[in-house]
């Protein structure tokens, strides 16, 4: 198996190798990135879910089962939010998180999705849940194959490098503590910016990638991909599952979000 030659480190967030310029927003400020919509109430869906909750934001969430499906859900997060239909969120929300299978692009309105900023947490396992022939065909990343399906919406690529059950136990709003750094790639400079807010305001830096070509770096099969927020704790169980679910909590801040970024390679 080959490899393509290392492309150009990335330099940093917007510039700067140590932090975001995004400043950690307080909690009356948050209110400013608006109302929120979660498609996918699965558990990294329902995960963002409740950050966004937790942190004071709107937020509407929705699936393919409809709004009574949520009802235990929505009465955990609270009175700031409700469940819709697909069609009513896309409408009411201007950011939205993309929490389904990939594989479900189809089944979303597409057309519907104009104007709007899209934060696409989806990945591409074809050994795991099928292959996708138009994406294969197309030798795209997954988010700009969806970008070019979904043409008027601003689509960054971002919230799909942590498992479920580190992502609520690496989000950090107490000022001075460690921040895990979550890369974001889109082709709208203003589109990363509202992904970058959202994601302070739940607790995270972020490394800004700039455009949504570079969002390999971070895909599936990266050294920035689940492995690192994690390390196994001993004595180790039969069970892989469960090693997974009693794993350590690594935070990986912005010097070691760019040194795992650096470091992928495309075969």
């Amino acid at each position: 198996m080959t490899h393509r030659a290392r492309p150009h480190p990335v330099a940093g967030p917007r510039q700067d190798p140590h932090r975001s310029t995004q400043p950690r927003t307080s909690r009356s400020q948050t209110m400013t990135i608006g109302h929120i919509g979660i498609l996918g109430s699965g558990m990294i869906g329902a995960g963002v879910a409740r950050l966004a909750a937790d942190a004071g934001l709107k937020v509407t969430i929705s699936n393919s089962r409809g709004p009574e499906s949520l009802i235990d859900l929505v009465y955990e997060l609270g009175d700031r939010a409700v469940a819709d239909t697909v069609t009513n969120l896309i409408a009411n929300c201007d950011t939205i998180v993309v929490a389904v299978p990939l594989a479900a692009w189809k089944a979303l309105p597409g057309k519907a999705f104009a104007g709007k900023t899209l934060l696409d947490a989806t990945n591409y396992y074809p050994d795991r849940f099928g292959k996708i022939d138009e994406l294969d065909a197309s030798g795209l990343t997954s988010s700009e194959f969806l970008q070019q399906a979904w043409p008027a919406a601003a689509l960054v690529k971002t919230l799909n490098t942590v498992d479920y059950v580190r992502l609520p136990r690496l989000a950090v709003k107490t000022a001075g503590s460690v921040r895990t750094a979550l890369p974001v790639a889109g082709d709208s400079a203003d589109a990363r910016n509202r992904a970058t807010a959202f994601l302070d305001a739940i607790g995270f830096d972020t490394v800004d990638l700039g455009e949504l070509r570079h969002g390999w770096r971070f895909e599936p099969g990266t050294p920035t991909h689940v492995a690192p927020y994690s390390r196994e704790k001993e004595p180790f169980s039969d069970d892989p599952y469960t090693r997974f679910l009693e794993a350590e909590t690594v935070p990986v801040p912005t010097e070691d979000a760019l040194r795992l970024l650096n470091a992928a390679t495309r075969e």
